[in-house]
């Protein structure tokens, strides 16, 4: 049965990983703006999801390319934890990039800092929960 529907457990899957860009984004502000108080932020939350929006097709286009959307059955969770991490640099550096070359200095490097680190950590944790579930539908007979 999950062999059948993988193209809807995909999809799900893409949708899962947004919510968790978003709300990892969403954690990283709330740390470094809230329970770290030595700074000052010149963009609001909304104004820095719309910049988290711009880059979502980046994160989605390398989960892609680094094969997070094939099946996992016979690839080892280390090898995937690994391409999250590396996705998440690589994704982070492409949004250095783009905030350099548009001369948007004001974006907070802390919060660049910490972005790659809390969303490779809540990733590899909601796909880690999945992988779990899964295995325990599968040797039911699912």
């Amino acid at each position: 049965m999950i062999r059948e529907n993988q193209k809807y457990l995909n999809t799900i899957q893409i949708f899962l990983d947004i919510f968790v860009i978003y709300f990892s984004f969403i954690c990283t502000f709330y740390i470094r703006f809230f329970l770290i108080k030595d700074g000052q932020s010149s963009f609001t939350l909304s104004q820095s999801l719309v910049i988290i929006t711009l880059i979502l097709p980046v994160y989605l286009f390398l989960y892609n390319w680094f094969d997070l959307y094939s099946s996992r059955r016979i690839k080892a969770f280390a090898i995937e934890a690994w391409c999250i991490i590396g996705t998440n640099l690589l994704a982070i550096l492409i949004l250095v990039s783009a905030l350099y070359l548009f001369k948007e200095m004001n974006f907070a490097r802390s919060v660049l800092g910490l972005f790659p680190m809390i969303c490779s950590l809540f990733t590899i944790l909601y796909r880690g929960f999945i992988r779990y579930v899964l295995r325990r539908f599968r040797k039911q007979g699912y």
